[in-house]
């Protein structure tokens, strides 16, 4: 997963990221708590960043100073309570705000959950990486 961490570097020079990210004993106390099990990329993620942040766009994230109180374990149970009927679980990566989400699922697909809008999940056709690059891509060539 070394790929991973050097392929988001290099697509983000202004990447900002947690001086101490989650360690895989968090990461496990996390899953646990939620009743998830997190993929490959999500668990590197985690383990490399903690969270990640540029421009104006922050992803939740996990670090081993709030672990369990940290955004995306508080945000993802708030979500959770959204979604009683669905068999699928999921990780909160965002809050766009005006209670729009990105979600990633247990092989790190990337999903919007909008609930004011009919509370429909819709599939974004990209993993965790390709959705992180691309989130940068456009906040980048909107700017």
């Amino acid at each position: 997963m070394n790929s991973f961490k050097n392929d988001i570097k290099a697509a983000i020079p202004d990447l900002e990221f947690s001086k101490v990210p989650a360690t895989i004993e968090t990461i496990s106390a996390v899953e646990k708590y939620l009743g998830i099990s997190m993929g490959c990329l999500l668990q590197s993620y985690l383990l490399n960043f903690g969270y990640i942040a540029f421009g104006h766009v922050e992803l939740l994230g996990v670090n081993e100073r709030q672990k369990l109180d940290s955004d995306m374990v508080r945000i993802t149970k708030l979500v959770s309570t959204l979604l009683v009927n669905e068999k699928r679980r999921f990780v909160v990566i965002e809050d766009q705000g005006d209670g729009d989400y990105i979600l990633c699922d247990d092989n790190d697909n990337m999903f919007e959950f909008i609930p004011t809008a009919g509370g429909k999940i819709r599939q974004l056709n990209q993993n965790l990486a390709d959705y992180i690059i691309a989130r940068y891509r456009n906040l980048t060539n909107n700017s």
